[in-house]
């Protein structure tokens, strides 16, 4: 759920890493559920994250190869500073999180 994720990623990723060249992007995708840009405006404004937050077509995620499995959380990519996609995840974990981007920031 992005409400439960936003913080860990703003404070614990996006503040964080601020100085490390680390560009955190929210990216809402629309998949029939009601998903708008108003919407997502809304939940942006509400939660007070300050990282960019874009809303695309949900088709935008077809090229990725995403774990099997239900999750309420949003996904996660971490792309290194040559673009590889070097973490993929279906679940919050803050600490793999954080060392996916620590990997990622040191090469």
């Amino acid at each position: 759920m992005c409400s439960l994720e936003f913080p860990d990623l703003e404070s614990g990723i996006h503040q964080l890493y601020s100085d490390e060249d680390l560009l955190v992007v929210g990216l809402a995708a629309e998949f029939g559920f009601g998903e708008t840009q108003e919407v997502v405006e809304a939940f942006v404004d509400q939660t007070g994250v300050t990282f960019p937050v874009v809303f695309a077509d949900g088709s935008v995620l077809n090229d990725v190869d995403w774990p099997d499995s239900l999750s309420p959380y949003p996904r996660q990519l971490v792309l290194d500073r040559d673009h590889r996609i070097v973490y993929v995840a279906s679940e919050h974990h803050q600490s793999d999180l954080e060392r996916a981007i620590d990997d990622a920031v040191a090469e």
